[in-house]
């Protein structure tokens, strides 16, 4: 494909993202991973997401039935596309092959990434403003913004922020100690009653509320308001 077509707008397509999942299977991770179940959504919340099950066998806890998904609400390109479908697929390497990290997107994902961007030209990143991105609801106001963000005055410091939804429709938010991270990342990994959990950081004032937590223990909100905490965060 030529470079102008790589960057017009794409619509997102399962069918797209099958052809994609192979090209890149086989050019980055060696062919290795077998094709998971491709999903799109319409969230706003995160352009992309990769979700498995865990299965308790004796001692060990088996990963399984991964799903990787990409939203379909923002007007991206096929190489925005393409590199969040990427970054997806690194999160889906390191627990398929039961890779160790430090923390969700910790030392061997960025080394990972940092080599994909540089070996085959992407421009993977950890996160992306996707509050700035366009959408396909004809809000299309506000440009894409891939500059650095402006520093705000008295902006509140930042807290690390443990987002789960469970498998009974509940929605639990933790701030969470920074040097409780790394253990708590393990832990949520074995539970098998979460249907999603998700890092952020995150500014909001909502969060000194909280205490700062270092064990699996949350406050219970709304579903309103986890939208609403989650939206405005920065994925970690």
């Amino acid at each position: 494909m030529k470079t102008e077509d790589r960057l017009k707008e794409r619509k997102v397509t399962v069918e797209y993202l099958e052809k994609a999942f192979d090209h890149y299977n086989h050019l980055c991770f060696g062919g290795l991973l077998p094709r998971p179940r491709l999903r799109l959504s319409r969230a706003k919340s995160r352009l992309g997401w990769m979700r498995y099950k865990v299965d308790a066998n004796g001692e060990s806890l088996i990963p399984y039935d991964f799903t990787i998904g990409i939203t379909t609400a923002y007007r991206l390109n096929t190489e925005q596309i393409d590199d969040v479908l990427i970054h997806e697929m690194i999160h889906y390497h390191i627990v398929y092959h039961q890779l160790r990290d430090n923390a969700p997107h910790g030392r061997r994902f960025r080394q990972i990434m940092e080599t994909i961007n540089h070996d085959y030209q992407r421009h993977i990143r950890i996160s992306v403003r996707h509050a700035n991105l366009p959408t396909r609801d004809g809000d299309d106001s506000r440009p894409p913004h891939n500059g650095p963000t402006q520093s705000r005055p008295n902006r509140l410091p930042p807290y690390v922020v443990l987002a789960i939804q469970t498998k009974d429709g509940h929605y639990y938010l933790s701030s969470v100690a920074p040097n409780a991270v790394a253990k708590l990342h393990t832990i949520v990994g074995h539970q098998k009653h979460f249907q999603e959990a998700r890092w952020y950081v995150s500014h909001d004032s909502a969060l000194s509320r909280y205490p700062r937590v270092r064990t699996l223990r949350g406050v219970r909100v709304s579903q309103k308001e986890y939208e609403r905490i989650t939206t405005q965060a920065t994925p970690l």
